[in-house]
């Protein structure tokens, strides 16, 4: 069931809203992280979350922020990637959606700190390949 009605975030763009609506017909659900300002919006298929939409991704023109998951070399699923890992983590990504081109590392890559740790960020621009990532 989709909370999308909790979103209470930047304005969504068309892209967006239409990835949102296709990620509901293929079985994802949609939820809103609780807070005062509910403002980031996690797609999941099956429990596992693929990917999410916050005000950075927005203000960044992307249509979603990818979610690195345990496949891709992480550890339990987030959306940020050890800087450490984040090649090698690249390459897994980009193998698995057959996709060299509609990607974009936040802050050209440049680690931004969350907590004790630093983290790498890839978002989405390409809405096919958003697609992709719901469909996979």
């Amino acid at each position: 069931m989709s909370q999308l009605w909790k979103y209470k975030g930047k304005p969504l763009s068309p892209d967006q809203q239409l990835l949102l609506q296709f990620a509901g017909d293929q079985g994802c659900t949609c939820t809103v992280e609780r807070g005062d300002r509910p403002a980031t919006i996690s797609v999941l298929k099956n429990g596992i979350k693929l990917c999410y939409i916050n005000a950075t991704v927005i203000e960044d023109s992307a249509i979603v922020g990818y979610t690195f998951r345990s496949e891709d070399g992480v550890g339990k699923p987030k959306n940020g990637c050890p800087p450490e890992l984040l090649q090698k983590t690249l390459a897994k990504v980009k193998k698995r959606y057959s996709a060299e081109q509609g990607w974009k590392l936040y802050r050209n890559g440049e680690p931004v700190p969350k907590g004790k740790q630093l983290y790498c960020y890839l978002h989405v621009m390409d809405f096919n390949l958003s697609k992709k990532i719901i469909e996979l």
